[in-house]
């Protein structure tokens, strides 16, 4: 309410309002009405907004793990038309974290009225809202494969060890010293992968090339 125009006890009035016409909603039209007061301050006469928005919030619902603003900038920026800051002091009303670089981001309440997974029809209002996930899913699928294709090679301590000694211990690469977007995408691209129906020319190029570049080290 910080950042929403308009007088922000009014609107946290109507966001609380328990009055008799409320209490006999069902608990999802409740949400539905509680997402769709908040995402209508949002400045949708912002053309870079209005582009950004989906991006954003759609990496956010299919991440695996929560990830800080700091890690969204290195994944979506190539993305956006403007800073992702900008994006996310919009949506603040609905996320965690969005002020500190290095806190994971998180939505205040797990709710589907963003996500075009719903099964039931969506009305109108709503409409404008919705991201679609699965190819949301698919840009940060993208991500983690160029992000391995790219750094993986760089990384000190990697490589193909022959002759290796029966019994030796090698030396890990502490988890501190690689990107968080790194370890995400070497943690989850698997996952995001799976859930890719229908593959975009793109992204088998990228699996392809990282399959034959990583053959030696089967």
């Amino acid at each position: 309410m910080k950042v929403a125009s308009g007088d922000p006890m009014r609107t946290l009035e109507k966001l609380i309002d328990t009055g008799a016409n409320r209490s006999k909603a069902r608990a999802e039209e409740m949400m539905d009405s509680l997402y769709t007061t908040i995402l209508k301050k949002c400045n949708w006469k912002d053309e870079d907004f209005v582009h950004d928005y989906p991006i954003v919030m759609g990496a956010i619902l299919v991440a695996q793990q929560p990830l800080s603003v700091r890690a969204w900038d290195a994944i979506l920026s190539p993305l956006l038309k403007s800073s992702i800051h900008h994006t996310l002091a919009e949506l603040a009303p609905l996320l965690l974290g969005v002020r500190e670089p290095d806190k994971p981001i998180r939505i205040y309440i797990n709710h589907s009225t963003t996500s075009s997974d719903r099964t039931e029809p969506e009305s109108s209002a709503l409409h404008r809202y919705l991201v679609d996930t699965k190819r949301e899913n698919i840009r940060v699928a993208l991500h983690c494969v160029e992000t391995l294709n790219e750094d993986l090679c760089r990384l000190d301590g990697l490589g193909l060890i022959q002759k290796l000694p029966e019994k030796v211990e090698l030396s890990p690469i502490p988890p501190e010293t690689l990107a968080e977007h790194f370890r995400y995408a070497r943690r989850h691209v698997v996952c995001h992968l799976n859930q890719v129906l229908e593959p975009p020319e793109r992204l088998n190029a990228l699996v392809l090339a990282f399959l034959i570049s990583n053959s030696h080290a089967g």
